[in-house]
């Protein structure tokens, strides 16, 4: 148990475990190289300049198909790793990790400040730290929207518990919490749902009607203020459809809720639209708006009911409202749920708080954590085989070896890629990997054989074919091409 006193001593124990856990849990992410989205990111870092950079803030990135407005999680991340690691997959990943683990110590903060107890505030930072539902977003420097924006989220909100903690008064506080909530809205959109949080504390932790919030507590309209422009600014720019990817509550709550709190894997369901007979596909900024519905009734039944067990109805409400935008495409493992799996994990370690009141239930309860955390270590294990970001990052490693073992591409200007079906999934990354590597390349095409090479392309004497076979490259040839230089 981490003595309670309140001192600095007990305080850094906890940090110095909850980081070492997480750290430790995902050590081997800085094994994993570059995968597909990461080169489109790195290939643009490399052509920002500075002003370029600022300019991003104003509007979207439209280069490929990347049309989401996330500055702080993107452009400026992948800017700044680029100028400080250089294309460096394992610093990338440290970076990243670094954050994970900053994540979450702000969870063991935010579960302090509600708990009002250093030994199980830790203990839901460790479940936070440990849950294998973050593999992707760690594995993945292109996923580190989710871990930036998670960053962002938890502390806007442990400022906003200081704030009301202070009784109101502090404006340092509050402008910092409204700072980092402005960060937050620029590193992903399921960000806007933090001022329900914020209701639902004041109506259950807080035990304010919401009439008197309503009357009382103003600043919940900054709050609100920076997430209805936001949301303006969806509508009036727009965002593209949603794609494959789904965060995964699940139509089974029970199962899904069973499953994010012990070992991270999400259930897989047919989407709710598709149940109802339709293929209606919901752009995101209609997810975003129905996660803000469903927050908001969350939040009015929560001020109803939800003051008996405060921490529990907190903890419900972070987790369904942050999960709320994905309800409508909700299909498969929720490799994006980061940010609302905090609130799982807050309810997990407050129910193992009241049932460990004696010191045989404490035992019982630390024996069941250490269970569960063996079985996240097994999972996570699975995560690295069976998730396709290391895959796709050892296929684009191999590749970039075998083309420096037969000399490179340092004179290539036109790239003509042979295309196999193994293979064929994997193009698009291969097209960016190349740009990024051999900035000598102007463009890279795709052809389904070597016969089917244009003639056009046998007489210059920059082009090359490059012919990738079998799953994980194990032959690679580069075909000379004669003829004079143009």
């Amino acid at each position: 148990m981490i003595p309670d006193s309140g001192d600095s001593r007990s305080l850094t124990i906890a940090l110095a475990v909850v980081a070492m856990a997480s750290f430790v849990f995902y050590r081997s992410v800085v094994t994993v190289f570059f995968a597909q989205d990461d080169f489109p990111w790195l290939w643009a870092a490399q052509h920002l300049s500075v002003d370029q950079l600022i300019r991003q803030f104003a509007s979207r990135y439209e280069g490929g198909t990347y049309v989401f407005w996330r500055p702080l999680s993107q452009q400026v991340w992948f800017w700044l790793n680029l100028r400080f690691w250089g294309t460096s997959a394992e610093l990338f990943h440290l970076s990243s990790l670094v954050f994970h683990a900053l994540n979450s110590i702000l969870a063991f903060l935010v579960a302090r400040s509600l708990l009002k107890n250093t030994t199980w505030a830790a203990v839901t930072g460790i479940l936070y730290g440990t849950n294998p539902v973050h593999f992707q977003a760690v594995a993945w420097p292109a996923a580190f929207t989710e871990i930036g924006s998670s960053f962002l989220v938890l502390l806007s909100f442990l400022a906003y518990l200081h704030f009301a903690a202070s009784g109101f008064t502090s404006r340092r506080l509050l402008w910092a919490s409204l700072a980092a909530f402005v960060g937050a809205l620029m590193s992903k959109e399921p960000s806007v749902i933090l001022p329900v949080i914020v209701v639902v504390h004041l109506a259950t932790v807080g035990g304010r009607a919401l009439g008197e919030i309503i009357r009382s507590s103003r600043f919940v309209y900054a709050f609100a203020l920076l997430s209805g422009l936001y949301l303006l600014r969806l509508i009036v720019v727009g965002l593209p459809p949603p794609g494959a990817y789904s965060l995964g509550f699940g139509l089974s709550s029970v199962e899904s809720a069973l499953r994010y709190a012990v070992w991270g894997v999400g259930v897989t369901t047919p989407m709710l639209w598709r149940l109802l007979g339709t293929e209606f596909k919901p752009t995101a900024t209609v997810l975003v708006v129905v996660g803000l519905m469903a927050g908001f009734l969350l939040m009015l039944a929560l001020a109803r009911w939800g003051r008996r067990y405060p921490v529990v109805s907190l903890g419900l409400a972070w987790f369904v409202a942050f999960l709320a935008p994905a309800l409508l495409v909700s299909q498969r493992a929720p490799y994006y749920a980061s940010l609302p799996s905090f609130g799982l994990m807050l309810i997990l370690a407050y129910a193992a708080m009241q049932v460990a009141r004696s010191r045989a239930m404490a035992v019982l309860v630390g024996l069941a954590l250490v269970l569960v955390i063996a079985v996240r270590f097994h999972a996570v294990g699975e995560e690295y085989s069976a998730n396709p970001v290391p895959y796709m990052g050892k296929l684009a490693k191999q590749t970039l070896i075998n083309i420096d073992r037969l000399g490179g591409l340092d004179d290539i200007r036109v790239l003509y890629l042979v295309q196999v079906p193994d293979v064929e999934r994997w193009a698009y990354g291969f097209e960016w990997m190349f740009r990024v590597y051999y900035p000598g390349i102007r463009r890279v095409k795709y052809v389904e054989s070597r016969e089917a090479l244009p003639e056009a392309a046998w007489k210059r004497a920059d082009a090359v074919v490059l012919s990738i076979e079998n799953a994980i490259v194990t032959r690679l040839s580069l075909i000379p091409v004669p003829g004079p230089k143009p």
